[in-house]
């Protein structure tokens, strides 16, 4: 009797139409391949090595900035992006880089570093120092002077009594007489008397107002403020070349004398007294010096004036208030804004006049919400909806989250929480995050800028932070007892520990399409996502760091970085499950379904089948490497089962096999 056993046994030599696919569930083994969706397996592609040689490479991502592939691993100190040098930091001892839109954080060192494709800078806002004690004041006074005339038009003309000082772009402010209506703001002067020096054009329609006849005084760039009590603050400010705003945190501004002894950048700015009849305050920038650390806050490369743009910032609030208003900006490039480079940058800003009523300008910063601080040193982190959640070096029970919705924001004195157990990871899902400790997990989600925590009901945690991913819409992470996903609700549920029981030290998860990479000690696995499941390969080589984009997986070692399935196949091997029924079986000769260059080499139940006697190729479609049907004589030996192991060194596609068996 005739039988036969092997991936849905087919007799018809029209093996084009045959349904003999490799499943999972017809393997022991899989090595160094995969099996498609239609069910061939391949040999894998060798890895592609992109960038060699390094020395010590700590940690690597894989992304997009401007819709091109970017992968940027650090090796040492020295950041590279696509195997060239773009920067240089201070290295930590356990580093991570996580993949953002359009650009990379990099975890671990002292500080966090974002690179965004043209700058590597320090994560957070710009910070800037004081530089001298003649610093920033505050003038009592402003230039004024009597008003003979304002006439009544689309541009009003004030005229004065003596010469003025007034040039195009200044500001006028009105104070007293009987043309009531003008009073009380601040005006643009867009034209001037340059023969006299005896009126001004202001951008006021005074159409309409009341005919003006005595009484008025006009001050030359004064407050246009109410009356009321007032603090200023300066920010320091770097414009990038695509628009982005980078922003220190406010610095209080005051009278030098009263700063003695003081720190000037956290110093709390001093309350200064505005009113119409002791008027006007002028706020006066003349000799001071804004001088970024000398110890390095941002690393920005570039040309200046191209490719960022160093600035100030002016703000103003009611003392006691929470509003605050942005009164005056600088930049690098403006008339009157000195800026003096070097070691410790420096900016000087000629006279400047508060402008205009807090109802004209509306609140920019609010900072008992936001600090606009700098990230705190942190060894794990992710992002999730346009904000960040790291952890703490200093603090490892602490969970810090960005303001406003973005990377840059932080308040590291409240905009923190503490987890009842050390942080070991984190990792962005859905619209929030799933945070990690060795033994529990939480949900992280905010809602009104605070954070919301549900802990999963699980006793699994990790202490292998790189070894996780989000996959087929679950969380996965890499354990010594194997890998482990959760969904979003309920608990999480392991996956066999069979398919990679010898990895004992977790290195790294990802992922990228229907690929996913899992690796650690001497063995690596990928799994593909199939409608039927899931199918698990081996690999050989296992790299520590490895990272997924655009559908490619990237890995690499200590001294390279590689592009993983790419390339020429270069061979591996699958072993069947075992077949029989303890019923006395001579085998006949084995067969497989494939294509490709080469054909494999058979062993059946370990011992090795000479394959010297040609292939007796009954099935042939077209010339060789075509797919066809190659079958092997074996033995007519006694089995009560039957194991192939197939050995491939080229280019071939198996679509099925099986052995022919006589009873």
């Amino acid at each position: 009797m005739k039988d036969g056993f092997g991936t849905t046994y087919v007799t018809s030599l029209n093996v084009a139409e045959g349904a003999n696919l490799v499943r999972d569930d017809q393997l022991r083994e899989s090595f160094n391949g995969w099996t498609d969706e239609d069910g061939v397996w391949s040999p894998a592609k060798s890895p592609v090595r992109k960038w060699i040689p390094y020395t010590a490479i700590s940690a690597m991502a894989a992304g997009r900035m401007a819709g091109v592939d970017h992968v940027v691993w650090l090796d040492g100190n020295t950041l590279y992006d696509n195997g060239s040098n773009v920067g240089t930091i201070t290295a930590g001892t356990s580093m991570d880089i996580v993949a953002l839109d359009d650009s990379f954080l990099i975890f671990g060192a002292a500080k966090n570093y974002i690179w965004d494709g043209d700058h590597l800078r320090e994560q957070g806002a710009w910070q800037v120092r004081i530089g001298d004690d003649d610093g920033i004041h505050m003038a009592a006074t402003a230039t004024v002077f009597t008003v003979s005339a304002i006439s009544k038009a689309t541009t009003a003309r004030i005229t004065t009594s003596a010469p003025n000082t007034f040039t195009v772009g200044d500001y006028a402010y009105v104070v007293g007489g009987d043309m009531t209506q003008i009073i009380g703001r601040n005006y643009r002067v867009t034209g001037v008397d340059v023969i006299n020096e005896l009126y001004i054009d202001i951008d006021c329609d005074s159409t309409d107002f009341t005919t003006y006849t005595t009484g008025a005084t006009v001050y030359r760039n004064a407050s246009g403020l109410p009356d009321g009590d007032y603090k200023f603050y300066l920010t320091g400010t770097v414009e990038l070349s695509d628009g982005t705003i980078l922003e220190g945190r406010p610095i209080g501004l005051g009278e030098p004398e009263k700063y003695t002894g003081k720190v000037w950048d956290t110093a709390e700015a001093q309350t200064f007294t505005v009113s119409d009849q002791t008027i006007p305050l002028v706020l006066e920038i003349n000799a001071a010096k804004w001088i970024v650390s000398s110890v390095a806050e941002f690393s920005v490369s570039g040309t200046i004036g191209t490719d960022y743009f160093p600035g100030l910032r002016l703000y103003r609030t009611k003392a006691g208030g929470y509003d605050y208003y942005l009164e005056n900006s600088w930049r690098y490039g403006d008339s009157d804004l000195v800026y003096t480079a070097g070691a410790n940058a420096s900016f000087a800003v000629g006279e400047t006049g508060a402008r205009l009523p807090d109802n004209e300008l509306g609140a920019v910063y609010v900072p008992a919400q936001y600090d606009n601080g700098s990230a705190p040193a942190s060894t794990t982190g992710d992002v999730s909806a346009q904000r960040c959640l790291v952890n703490s070096q200093a603090y490892p029970d602490r969970v810090y989250w960005s303001s406003l919705d973005g990377i840059e924001y932080f308040n590291t004195n409240t905009g923190w929480d503490k987890r009842p157990d050390v942080v070991t990871g984190i990792i962005g899902y859905r619209d929030g995050f799933v945070v990690f400790s060795c033994d529990r997990i939480w949900y992280c989600r905010f809602s009104d800028n605070l954070p919301s925590w549900e802990e999963i009901p699980t006793p699994v945690g990790t202490v292998w932070p790189k070894a996780m991913w989000v996959w087929r819409g679950s969380v996965v992470w890499l354990r010594d007892d194997g890998l482990w996903a959760w969904g979003g609700s309920g608990e999480p549920r392991k996956i066999s520990r069979k398919a990679f029981q010898s990895i004992t030290d977790p290195q790294s998860v990802t992922g990228a399409g229907e690929i996913l990479y899992v690796s650690g000690s001497e063995k690596a696995y990928v799994a593909i996502s199939r409608d039927s499941g899931v199918e698990w390969h081996e690999c050989d080589g296992s790299y520590p760091m490895a990272s997924g984009s655009n559908g490619k997986v990237y890995a690499a070692s200590t001294f390279g970085v590689y592009e993983l399935f790419a390339g020429v196949r270069r061979g591996g091997r699958l072993r069947s499950k075992q077949y029989g029924n303890n019923m006395q079986m001579k085998s006949v000769r084995a067969v497989i379904d494939m294509e490709g260059e080469t054909v494999p080499t058979l062993w059946v139940n370990g011992n090795r089948q000479s394959d010297t006697d040609g292939h007796d190729e009954e099935t042939r479609h077209g010339e060789f490497g075509v797919r066809k049907l190659a079958r092997i004589s074996i033995p007519r030996l006694n089995n009560q089962y039957v194991e192939l192991m197939w050995e491939v060194t080229g280019d071939v596609d198996v679509h099925g096999y099986w052995i022919e068996v006589a009873r």
